[in-house]
């Protein structure tokens, strides 16, 4: 059970790194966006024509929105698991391990990248453990021993049933080969 939470603990703490990371790049982009828009970096952008300005705006602002909607989540979550055996996975894993329905591995077509390992829950909410090739089996064995009803493995069709009602997807019962 230690060796468990150790593999566990560890991928939590790659995981946080990458999640502050990647909240950290997306929000500079999107503070280079607004800069872009404050000092007009295209010297010619007032001698334009009206559309082009327009459109030069539109898609600067679309661009902040977006940065900031894909950083500010990332930068959020890596904050809240700064303290591992305090974030929310770790303590559904310890509290609550009922809600964690499914796990498995993200279906990468290059097997050079290193995989995620995808943790969905009873309510819709997801998690994303960055995991290096060698960690993997380790991690989904560990993960399974804290949520033995979670289903494991990936089957496409099971998306679209999960989709439907999180709340009734679990576990395959014995005996059935789906």
């Amino acid at each position: 059970m230690t060796q468990d939470i150790d593999v566990i603990i560890c991928v939590l703490k790659r995981t946080r790194v990458f999640l502050i990371a990647y909240g950290i790049f997306f929000i500079g982009l999107a503070v280079f966006g607004v800069w872009m828009l404050l000092l007009r970096i295209i010297p010619d952008l007032q001698n334009s024509d009206g559309i082009f300005r327009i459109v030069f705006v539109l898609f600067n602002l679309g661009g902040v929105f977006l940065f900031l909607k894909l950083g500010v989540p990332c930068l959020k979550r890596g904050v809240q698991g700064w303290n591992v055996e305090q974030s929310p996975l770790f303590m559904l894993l310890q509290e609550y391990p009922q809600h964690i329905v499914w796990i498995f591995e993200n279906p990468t077509k290059d097997k050079r990248q290193d995989p995620t390992v995808n943790v969905w829950l009873v309510d819709g909410e997801k998690f994303m453990l960055f995991v290096k090739q060698d960690e993997k089996n380790s991690l989904i064995q560990s993960l399974s021993h804290f949520a033995p009803s979670a289903r494991l493995g990936y089957q496409p069709e099971w998306i679209k049933e999960y989709k439907q009602d999180p709340s009734s997807f679990g576990a395959i019962p014995k005996g059935d080969n789906r």
